[in-house]
Order: structure tokens, then sequence, then C-alpha cells
């Protein structure tokens, strides 16, 4: 028969291990005192759920998967933000991947874990930069106006606006139009890049018209 030092450890390892439902607690409790515990009494393992209570997908919790989500976009945000700081203070031509890594402070490795290369982050900048300019030429669209005039100028008054604010966002169009951009960014991204880049007229045109 093994000793009681040895079911004394091996209670407080499977009472103490966060995996342990409140049930089980409950019941190994009971076991060892004698007393009946009321599991509604407890209170979780510190503040953990257990495994009884998490979903799984996949093999994998969804808290897990969720935390995991929320740190790779964190990571990706944080290598667009060095780019765009770095395309910036030194121009896209002359920044390489190392620079952008390092002022992210993650490998180089990392960065292609994320974008296929400098090009491939400066079509994601772009992306960003003219779906912030379409909200604010929509939010100009939507303002009532008497004629057609008015509504004109009210969108050359958003592209002042914005690119006053956000002057570098030429720089990224102009560094677009240089080097290897076309080769090096896969083509349904150029061409997501070129739409997005027109809607802007497409609004000036409707207000024309209209």
């Amino acid at each position: 028969m093994p000793p009681a030092t040895s079911y004394k450890s091996e209670f407080i390892i499977a009472y103490g291990c966060p995996g342990t439902s409140v049930w089980l607690r409950s019941r190994l409790s009971a076991c060892v005192t004698g007393v009946s515990v009321d599991k509604d009494a407890l209170q979780p393992y510190n503040d953990c759920k257990s495994v009884g209570d998490r979903q799984f997908v996949g093999g994998t919790d969804l808290t897990t998967r969720a935390r995991r989500e929320r740190e790779k976009e964190g990571r990706r945000r944080s290598i667009l933000k060095a780019a765009r700081e770095a395309f910036f203070e030194h121009g896209f031509q002359r920044v390489t991947v190392d620079d952008i890594a390092e002022r992210a402070e993650v490998s180089k490795g990392t960065v292609y874990l994320y974008f296929e290369s400098k090009e491939a982050i400066l079509a994601h900048l772009l992306l960003d930069a003219l779906d912030a300019l379409l909200a604010e030429l929509n939010a100009a669209c939507a303002q009532p106006v008497a004629a057609a005039d008015d509504q004109l100028r009210q969108l050359c008054a958003a592209y002042l606006r914005f690119f006053e604010r956000e002057p570098q966002v030429l720089h990224l169009l102009m560094a677009m139009d240089r080097g290897r951009f076309r080769d090096a960014v896969p083509a349904e991204m150029v061409e997501q890049v070129l739409e997005a880049s027109l809607r802007g007229l497409d609004l000036a045109v409707r207000a024309v018209q209209e």
C-alpha cells in the first residue's frame, strides 16, 4: 500500500492544477477531509476557467486562439507602423527590410512571415491611407448642398485637408510608380491599390454628373 505522503502529494498536484475542474476539486477535498463541499461555493482556481469549462476547436481552446490572433494582428500593425515611420524619414528606396525589422523590434524573418516584400508593406500602407481618404470624401459627399458645384468644392476641400494632415501619403503614392513595385507585389494587390486610388475620382465624376 502506497504511503500516505504519496496520496497527499498526488492530491496537491491534482488539486492545484489549473486544468482541474471545480467539480473534481470538490470531490478531491471530500476524499481527503471527509467533508462534502458545495461546488457552487467554490471559486475557480486563479480565476481561470477549467478545461471542462472551455470550448475547443481543432485541438486549441478559443481563449488561446483569440489571444494568438490578437498578438498576430498587433505584431502586423507594429511592422506597418515601423515601416511607415522609416519610409517617411528616409524615403522608400533607402529603407531595407532589416531597417523595418530593427525599428519594429522583430527579426527579419518575422517581417517576411507577415509580408512578402518591402513593396508589399508599401501596398498595405497605401490601402490603409486610401481607405482613410475615401472615408473623408464620403463624409464630404454626405453633407447637403444646393448645387453640384458646391459638392465638388466640398470634395476638393476634403482632399486638401487630408493631404495637409498626411503629406507623407503623397510620397507613398509616388513610390508606387518607381522601382519594382508592380513586379514585387501580387497583381491582385496592385489592382486593389489602383481601384482604391480611383474611387475618389469616381465621387468627383458623380458630383459633376448629378
